[in-house]
């Protein structure tokens, strides 16, 4: 089976559409990436297999979550996850993502350069930095985090950020259930809860969660 077809058959197990040319730029991805870490480090993961599942399907399981022509934000997104690898798949998004490591954000440029993404943003801040923007404020659809801890430490800077109604996305793992009983310790009157979903990964069958709230 072709990574193609694999890529296929895990859409297809998560639910997902599959579309056809956006698998060979998610392909084409990896291969950039299997480049890059050759000498800089930038993942952890180097085996195929677990990259196209733990990167790439990991990253798509929020595509139900976006609508057309979504503003997004994607901070500390490290190699380009999610949020590049979202445009990589809708290029309708409209995609702001943040990273400052300097070799991470240059990757991410290189993606962008690459493929001949529109309506991309690479920026090397951080979040708190954007927040105090004026021209920022307000201005996202969805804000999306994976791997950069408690929810809590960065809602003042989201809510500041997000349109009303727009929703906060949390990719957890097993911490999740605790996390989202316990509120995440975000502040009363800045967001609700509003969903969350549980799903495991088609091949490794690792459990994922989706903490989303909405902002007030």
């Amino acid at each position: 089976m072709t990574e193609r077809d694999l890529l296929a058959e895990g859409l297809g197990r998560l639910g997902l559409p599959v579309d056809l040319p956006a698998l060979d730029r998610l392909i084409g991805y990896l291969d950039l990436l299997d480049h890059w870490n050759r000498s800089h480090n930038l993942t952890a993961i180097r085996d195929r297999r677990e990259a196209l599942e733990k990167h790439l399907l990991d990253s798509l399981s929020l595509l139900p979550l976006l609508p057309e022509d979504c503003r997004l934000l994607d901070f500390g997104s490290g190699a380009g996850l999610p949020g590049l690898v979202l445009k990589l798949y809708r290029p309708d998004l409209i995609l702001c993502s943040l990273e400052p490591a300097a070799k991470k954000a240059v990757f991410q440029r290189q993606v962008v350069r690459h493929f001949g993404l529109e309506q991309t943003r690479i920026l090397g801040r951080r979040l708190e930095q954007l927040a105090a923007e004026e021209d920022s404020l307000r201005s996202f659809d969805r804000i999306v985090f994976r791997a950069v801890g408690p929810v809590d430490r960065y809602a003042a800077d989201v809510a500041r950020l997000l349109v009303p109604g727009g929703l906060l996305v949390a990719m957890k793992g097993g911490e999740a259930e605790a996390e989202w009983q316990g509120g995440a310790g975000l502040p009363d009157g800045l967001f609700r809860p509003w969903k969350k979903i549980d799903l495991t990964l088609p091949f490794s069958t690792a459990s994922r969660s989706i903490l989303v709230w909405e902002a007030v």
